[in-house]
């Protein structure tokens, strides 16, 4: 796993193997129309086809996503001085965006969680640029901008298997996507400590 620093916290990124991707853009081309699934009342994002999936990854793809979070946990800079091992945490949400044209999602983060994990199982976008934006970026927000030094905004253009992992209060946000033919299929997973890690940080 690489570690981004493009200000205070780093992002881990990763990619998912050819057969992992192939499992996840499975179930989420399989639940796109599932209306029993989706999850708009519970997301923020302007974005009309967002659905949980957690429950269907939870077989096969799930202890996959969690040893990537124990990797981002163990290596990213950060207070917690103890290793941090597949009991101590636990995923409580997972879902799938597939996002149309002119939708997004505004900045937000994710309060009263502690790791975030977003995977693009498929994307395809034909423009590199509209309006100097870059379509369907994943962008990170973090500080401000000090006597017109520095940058508090760091965009990526994710591609197909990329896995990006942050904790859960950074600032986040996509842009739209203008192109019908454009494809941007995303998956987020919520992570938290369980009490008893975080029983463990307190007694240090």
């Amino acid at each position: 796993m690489e570690l981004i620093k493009p200000f205070g916290p780093e992002i881990g990124y990763t990619q998912l193997s050819d057969e992992h991707n192939s499992l996840l853009l499975d179930i989420c081309e399989k639940y796109e129309n599932d209306l029993s699934r989706r999850m708009n009342d519970k997301l923020v994002g302007f974005i009309n086809c967002e659905f949980n999936i957690l429950d269907l990854v939870r077989p096969t793809l799930l202890p996959v996503i969690t040893k990537m979070i124990l990797k981002y946990a163990n290596n990213a800079e950060s207070l917690y001085t103890m290793q941090v091992n597949v009991t101590d945490v636990n995923c409580i949400s997972g879902w799938c965006n597939i996002q149309k044209t002119k939708e997004f999602n505004p900045v937000h983060n994710h309060p009263l969680h502690d790791i975030v994990c977003v995977i693009f199982p498929k994307v395809e976008i034909s423009k590199t640029k509209v309006y100097k934006a870059i379509p369907g970026c994943l962008g990170f927000k973090y500080g401000e901008r000090l006597n017109n030094f520095g940058t508090p905004i760091y965009h990526i253009s994710p591609k197909t298997k990329d896995v990006y992992i942050f904790p859960a209060d950074m600032f986040h946000y996509t842009t739209p996507v203008w192109e019908d033919t454009d494809i941007r299929i995303s998956t987020s997973f919520n992570f938290i400590f369980n009490d008893l890690f975080r029983a463990r940080v307190t007694r240090g």
